[in-house]
């Protein structure tokens, strides 16, 4: 029965893909299918002939293609300006100052008196559309008493009637100045931007006003200017925002020019440093040689300095090369602290004793004498130690010869003399 199943999966296998008939594997089936007077379907023309399709790999998802660059961001001066309805604007007139008076005087009842009489002719006239004569009795009444912020809103409004914002908007600033919450000054000062085209400025002018004290022609005025001043706004924003991503990509820039200098300065720095350890690579000798006939690891044709005759008496027994192919004396010749103090010492041996304190140095000197690189005065013997002095009690200062180096002769202790018995 489980024969049975397999050749039931199998068929099933070669109903859902006809093309596993023409693999090699299974050529007697199809050979035995033919000649049943089987009916075979033609080979599928894109499969790699001699390869069976079920065990073909998978293909292979191509890598994705790069991501794109983003697009460049447009400058703030590219963005398209809204289209603004300007009907009822108006040029702007030439500014003529009038008299304001002295906000800081305070008026005498004779004077409030004249300027509320002053008052009442201008509205009369302002009732019969005289607008010239109702700005002639405005200002009188001002100059009577300046410090009235409702006469200055007032011939502001005058103003406005006769086209002249900008002298309105004066007016309006001086009414305010006088009282902060001077509803008609923003009102009339409102309107008087909306004359000009001002739309953002309109808008918080009579917002304000209608904030301060509702008013239906203020309110009228708002919803007027509220849609140009929406669109405005809208700009202003899409410029500020384009600035802001301007100045964020120029900084992220930056940091990324800053990230590359430093990198390459940080692999510039490592290939000096790499270099210069090449210096100190003994394989091929000393490059450039040493002070005193030190020219490579090959030999040393001048000995080292500090020895007579130019050799190395006292016991280079052992070659250059013998020495040097030790690993602890290579390794601490490649000390760039060890290197200098040792060609101090070839160039005169009595240096030997500023490095006694050194471990290092100390280190090195013993190792070359284990290998008999002995030189007078140098390498003779055992390294000097930190009090340099000889371990008599009669000798009266230094004495290599106790603590290594060349042997120093000893003078005969001084003795009393003895006295004369004759």
């Amino acid at each position: 029965m489980d024969h049975v199943a397999l050749l039931k999966q199998f068929v099933g296998m070669c109903q859902a893909n006809p093309a596993v008939l023409h693999a090699p594997e299974f050529g007697f089936f199809k050979d035995y299918l033919v000649s049943l007077g089987a009916t075979l379907p033609p080979k599928p023309a894109d499969k790699p002939e001699g390869k069976c399709p079920m065990s073909e790999e998978p293909k292979k998802e191509t890598p994705a293609a790069e991501a794109t660059p983003e697009p460049e961001i447009p400058k703030p001066e590219e963005i398209p300006f809204p289209k603004i309805d300007n009907e009822g604007v108006i040029e702007p007139e030439e500014a003529v100052a009038l008299p304001m008076g002295d906000s800081a005087k305070e008026a005498t009842e004779d004077e409030i008196e004249k300027a509320s009489e002053e008052r009442g002719k201008a509205q009369e006239a302002f009732s019969n559309g005289d607008f010239d004569t109702a700005l002639t009795h405005f200002t009188a009444a001002i100059e009577a008493n300046p410090g009235s912020a409702m006469l200055h809103a007032k011939r502001a409004n005058v103003l406005l009637k006769l086209k002249r914002p900008v002298a309105a908007i004066a007016d309006c600033d001086k009414a305010i100045s006088i009282n902060p919450d001077s509803a008609q000054g923003y009102k009339f000062r409102g309107r008087a931007n909306r004359l000009l085209g001002k739309w953002v400025e309109a808008k918080t002018d009579l917002a304000t006003a209608c904030k301060l004290d509702y008013d239906e022609a203020a309110n009228e005025w708002l919803k007027e200017v509220e849609p140009n001043a929406h669109k405005i706004q809208e700009y202003n924003r899409a410029v500020e925002r384009q600035k802001a991503d301007i100045e964020l990509a120029e900084r992220r820039e930056r940091v990324r020019r800053a990230q590359e200098a430093n990198k390459k300065a940080a692999e510039e720095e490592a290939k000096r440093q790499a270099e210069q350890g090449d210096d100190f690579d003994f394989e091929g000798g000393f490059p450039g040689g040493m002070p005193g006939g030190f020219p490579g690891a090959g030999g040393m044709p001048g000995g080292f300095p500090g020895a007579p005759g130019g050799g190395a008496p006292g016991g280079m027994g052992a070659g250059i090369e013998q020495l040097f192919s030790d690993p602890e004396i290579a390794a601490a010749i490649q000390d760039p602290e060890v290197l200098p103090a040792l060609m101090d010492i070839m160039q005169n041996p009595a240096n030997m004793m500023k490095y006694i304190n050194n471990p290092k140095v100390a280190k090195l000197i013993s190792k070359l004498q284990s290998k008999g690189a002995g030189m007078p005065g140098m390498f003779g013997g055992a390294p000097p130690s930190a009090g340099g002095g000889c371990e008599d009690a009669d000798c009266g200062g230094p004495c290599p010869g106790a603590r290594g180096g060349a042997s120093v002769p000893q003078q005969p202790p001084r003795r009393a003399p003895e006295p004369d018995l004759d």
